[in-house]
């Protein structure tokens, strides 16, 4: 990076960087096993050359001063991504069992071991893991139904959360507040048993290690609607045969001899 030319000397395993000549030498090395190219430098910025070393690894040499900048291993590699900037670790395009792989060499000490991660604490919650994360029960069934929510269960039962809801309009149509809110109440207690049915069961096949994200929540309200309406509907067939049953006692007795 001077505007100077230098000379690069390899044999017998030592490498050797020399100026003005081969006696004024510049730095030299003795664990290199072959030079494979040299990253030219740009604006002033010295050269970068890339040798073998150690157990087939390629490592970046500061051209200036022969210190180690950037290592990465050198099974499979087919070619090489230079940055603009030299001493940046640059990118290496391998490929193994029919894969092609592009990734970067890794920053180095001086003694050319791998430099430690540097980074800034994230002030910002970390996301879920997704492989820890798991679905509400009820979101999964819902989800893998292509029909929509309910579409697996028997299509005569899906009326039911009509069922509810037209009871609620109707009571409320004809100002029964006490039935509006005795169906909001019903449905509130059915909502929250059949979603801790669906937390105990699943929970018993959940891994130590993960946990619920409350993503998709409220849909367990459609399945709180259908096991209300399924109750609802379930008290209406009652108070029917009972009515039948009253009706046909007081007819039985009204066409009886006095």
């Amino acid at each position: 990076g001077d505007g100077k030319e230098e000379f690069l000397l390899f044999g017998n395993g030592k490498l050797r960087v020399t100026r003005g000549g081969v006696k004024k030498i510049v730095w030299e090395r003795s664990d290199i096993g072959y030079v494979r190219e040299i990253l030219t430098g740009k604006a002033g910025k010295p050269a970068t050359v890339v040798v073998t070393s150690g157990n087939n690894n390629l490592l970046g040499l500061d051209g200036a001063t022969g210190q180690p900048l950037w290592r990465c291993p050198a099974q499979n590699e087919v070619s090489l991504l230079p940055l603009p900037d030299p001493s940046e670790p640059p990118w290496f395009i391998s490929r193994a069992d029919g894969s092609t792989v592009c990734y970067r060499a890794l920053a180095t000490t001086n003694s050319g071991e791998y430099a430690p991660a540097v980074g800034t604490p994230r002030t910002d919650p970390l996301p879920d893991d997704p492989r820890i994360v798991r679905q509400l029960p009820w979101v999964r069934q819902t989800d893998s139904d292509p029909d929509g929510p309910g579409g697996a269960v028997f299509l005569p039962m899906r009326i039911n959360p009509w069922i509810f809801l037209g009871a609620l309009l109707l009571c409320a149509a004809r100002k029964r507040w006490w039935s509006v809110v005795a169906l909001l109440a019903l449905f509130l207690v059915v909502t929250l048993v059949v979603g801790g049915l669906f937390l105990r069961d699943d929970s018993r096949m959940m891994d130590p290690l993960e946990h619920y994200t409350w993503n998709g929540w409220y849909q367990v309200v459609y399945f709180g609607t259908f096991a209300a309406g399924a109750i609802v509907g379930m008290l209406v067939i009652v108070w029917l045969v009972w009515r039948l049953v009253r009706w046909g006692v007081r007819r039985t007795f009204a066409r009886a001899p006095t």
